[in-house]
């Protein structure tokens, strides 16, 4: 049987490349984790990329609720589809430190999105 349409992933995946346009990866993945985190957040920005950015501590944004944060980056990882199991057990004891910042979790994504790649 075929796979599974994820029509609300596929809806995303086409708005952030159309934000994007041509710019390329790397300004997708800074898009996605920007607006993922948003759409995250009990506090929602109205234009997200006016107030967060590589430096925006991410404890601080999620309050540190973990499990919340957890989540986000799930989604992340499947907006790029990669492999869950990149985050590690001993990364989910605590994600603000591995991931302190917005630029540290686009980083992250950019690492392991040119791995899949290549």
């Amino acid at each position: 049987m075929g796979k599974l349409i994820d029509f609300k992933l596929q809806r995303s995946r086409k708005q952030i490349k159309m934000w994007a346009g041509n710019r390329g990866v790397l300004y997708e993945i800074y898009l996605s984790v920007l607006l993922y985190i948003n759409c995250s957040l009990e506090n929602k920005y109205s234009a997200p990329i006016d107030h967060l950015n590589t430096e925006t501590g991410l404890k601080k944004e999620f309050r540190g609720n973990e499990e919340l944060f957890f989540y986000t980056i799930q989604e992340l990882i499947a907006y790029w589809d990669l492999e869950p199991s990149m985050i590690t057990e001993d990364m989910k004891k605590d994600l603000f430190l591995h991931f302190e910042k917005v630029g540290d979790l686009c980083f992250f994504i950019q690492e392991h999105q040119s791995h899949t790649n290549s």
